[in-house]
């Protein structure tokens, strides 16, 4: 069924192209991430096999931005393949049908890869800011602790939909719509851990970490509560599904800490006693969009 829908996907973006030969040529362009970005093929075993075809992909966009003169030649190759990825999104929307649920499910989708790629990208551009070999590898250990965490918070979410809609047509649109979220919450993350090591514009709204760490356990915790119609559906694969969701919760904990936990160890060994604080309150930041986003799960 993964399989089936994919090759949907890619049928329905490259017949998305209403204009000239540049956009067909992004369609291709971005058709490979596409390919590439689905469920049966990453997250690799290996996070350096899935970074090294980022990297390979951000030189394509970046052919791509200089051949059509997308904008200054003098921004980092970084930015040039961000604006192409933006020139996409821009072209997409044109075309994009949201008036369906297989369109909404569709779009879903499409800004779920964009934002992977954007992780990716960003990933590395810290990697760059590392002075040390010990720097690079206590950021490659933060990056693979957020996607167990990422992919826990994203479980969480789905059981979450479903218990709430148990049932329900829109269950496909809400569901889909959740892993671009919680992405972009460590895209965001990223760029404004740029923006502080490198003394350039960034946002400082986070509060204490311990503060945000009990903001998302008892949002998931009081989310069962509100989300479990227990008493109206008695299916035995609605009550499957709500002991599934509490295994998932027993463990978030762990590994929630777990990636608080690594993640300071890299932010201790990057930052300058000014920015400390900063980065602790950066890394709050991304807690409380998570929250955010599995009290708005049902929405």
């Amino acid at each position: 069924m993964i399989r089936f829908f994919f090759v949907l996907v890619v049928l329905l973006i490259s017949c998305n192209s209403k204009n000239d030969q540049t956009n067909r040529k992004l369609t291709v362009l971005m058709d490979s991430l596409y390919e590439y970005v689905n469920e049966d093929s990453l997250p690799s075993s290996k996070i350096e096999n899935d970074i090294k075809w980022m990297n390979k992909y951000r030189n394509q966009l970046c052919s791509y931005y200089n051949t059509y003169k997308l904008g200054s030649d003098t921004i980092s190759p970084y930015a040039k393949a961000e604006a192409v990825i933006e020139a996409n999104r821009k072209l997409w929307e044109l075309d994009s049908d949201e008036s369906t649920y297989a369109g909404m499910i569709l779009n879903n989708h499409v800004e779920y890869k964009r934002q992977l790629f954007l992780q990716y990208n960003e990933y590395t551009q810290l990697l760059e800011l590392c002075e040390t070999d010990e720097q690079k590898s206590l950021l490659k250990n933060e990056f693979e602790a957020w996607l167990e965490l990422e992919t826990l918070i994203y479980r969480i979410y789905r059981d979450y939909v479903c218990l709430d809609r148990w049932g329900g047509t829109i269950i496909g649109p809400k569901v889909s719509i959740g892993p671009a979220q919680i992405l972009e919450s460590h895209v965001l993350l990223y760029r404004n851990d740029r923006g502080i090591l490198n003394c350039d514009f960034y946002e400082d709204n986070g509060v204490f970490i311990e503060c945000a760490r009990d903001l998302l356990l008892n949002c998931c915790y009081l989310a069962l509560k509100e989300y479990t119609h227990e008493g109206k559906i008695r299916e035995e694969e609605y009550k499957q599904l709500i002991t599934t969701t509490k295994q998932s919760l027993s463990i978030l904990p762990k590994t929630l800490d777990n990636w608080i936990k690594v993640r300071k160890l890299w932010t201790d060994n990057v930052c300058t006693d000014g920015s400390r604080g900063i980065l602790g309150r950066n890394t709050s930041e991304v807690i409380i969009r998570l929250s955010n986003i599995i009290s708005h799960s049902i929405d």
